[in-house]
Formats: structure tokens, sequence, C-alpha cells
């Protein structure tokens, strides 16, 4: 999701609500795939800011959040994260997005990593990355199974985290 996201000044606070927990669940995945520490360390931050500003409105507006409501943060996290295919990232930018999005896919599919994917008789299959191009939207897995070799677009794969 590329999202140049409105000045906060533009944006009711319910609007600016829902893209900070979305933002909050993007910093969360970046934890989690991201394989460099400093990395990790700097998403990690950004979430944690993010979490405050949302606890904050929440309260002084007494508004539901991801954090007090399960059935909020399914929601938004499916927006977030497809069944299969890359998450749709949120970029503040448009230079923000070129710096992240090729470092978001291949972190995303990054080697080694355990995933699901769907085969060419629509079926759900496991696997392990072997490699990934974000140039052509390709993830090459090993399957689990039986150990061949596919070359599949990365809109038919989903990683486990």
């Amino acid at each position: 999701m590329t999202d140049n996201i409105n000045k906060s000044r533009n944006l009711s606070i319910l609007e600016y609500l829902n893209i900070l927990q979305k933002e909050y669940i993007v910093c969360i995945l970046r934890t989690k795939i991201y394989t460099k520490l400093n990395d990790k360390a700097h998403w990690k931050k950004v979430a944690e800011y993010k979490k405050e500003k949302i606890k904050t409105i929440s309260q002084r507006n007494t508004l539901d959040n991801i954090f007090d409501d399960k059935d909020i943060y399914n929601q938004i996290y499916k927006e977030i994260v497809p069944t299969f295919g890359l998450p749709f990232f949120i970029y503040k930018d448009e230079r923000e997005k070129e710096l992240l999005i090729k470092q978001d896919f291949t972190n995303y599919f990054y080697k080694e990593m355990e995933i699901k994917f769907i085969d060419q008789n629509n079926e759900s299959q496991l696997g392990i990355i072997i490699s990934c191009s974000p140039i052509m939207n390709l993830v090459v897995v090993k399957q689990t199974n039986n150990s061949e070799i596919k070359d599949l677009n990365a809109n038919k794969v989903r990683r486990i985290l």
C-alpha cells in the first residue's frame, strides 16, 4: 500500500487514529521480517512511538483501538497483510517508498524462510524460499513435500511468520 499520508492536521481524529494503527502494524511486521539488528531496533522504536500516540488519542477521545479490541486489530491486520502476496506496506512519501520498497520485498521474501504458496492446481503448499526478485515480482521456492523447485509470482506466496 502506498499511502501518501496527508499531514495529520488535515485529517479527522478517526482518520488519523486509523492511519497510526496501520502504520503501527507495518512497523511490527518490519521488526519481524528485517534481518539486520539495527533495522529491527529502528522499527521497534518507531512502533513504540506510534503505540503511545494511539493510546493517548484513544484515551483522550474514549475510542477503542488495536490494543483494546482484538476485532479492530484483526480487521486492520487483514487490510495490511493479505492472504497471499506482499503486505501493503505504508510509506510516508515517495522518497521513503523509493528507499524501502525493494528492502521490504527482499526482507519479506528472504532466503530460507518458510512459506505457504498456491500451486498450479490452486492448492496450498508449503516451501522454503531460495531467492527472490523484486523487479520481476518473483519468488523461487523449494516445495517441502517433494523438493521441487518452483518460480512463483510473489502474489501467490505468503511468508510464515
